[in-house]
């Protein structure tokens, strides 16, 4: 969450201000202090218009904060693709996996 924030040039105290809940609230949520409520989850979907599923886990194992926030913007961009170039943009994505060592696609 802290990756959107930042995206779109937030504080923390916009945020905060804008769904309604303390800044302390939004720094714990951030960090993964705590879990935030479905009304919390909408209520910030909407302000950093994002859909409400990118803020539920997708089963992976647990990741680093520098490669959340590299999923993030890939999610993003990837949005603002139309299908054709969504595609391109896969097959390209793909292709790195063939400079692993071993060669194969996950």
């Amino acid at each position: 969450m802290r990756a959107l924030r930042e995206s779109r040039a937030l504080s923390q105290e916009d945020v905060a201000a804008a769904i309604d809940r303390s800044v302390e609230t939004v720094s714990n949520i951030e960090r993964g202090r705590v879990l935030a409520a479905l009304e919390t989850l909408d209520r910030l979907s909407r302000r950093l218009d994002v859909p409400l599923v990118d803020f539920f886990d997708d089963g992976e194992a647990v990741v680093s904060p520098a490669r959340a926030a590299t999923d993030m913007r890939l999610r993003e961009v990837l949005r603002g693709l139309s299908d054709r170039e969504a595609e391109v943009a896969l097959r390209q994505v793909e292709a790195l996996t063939l400079l692993r060592p071993d060669g194969k696609r996950p």
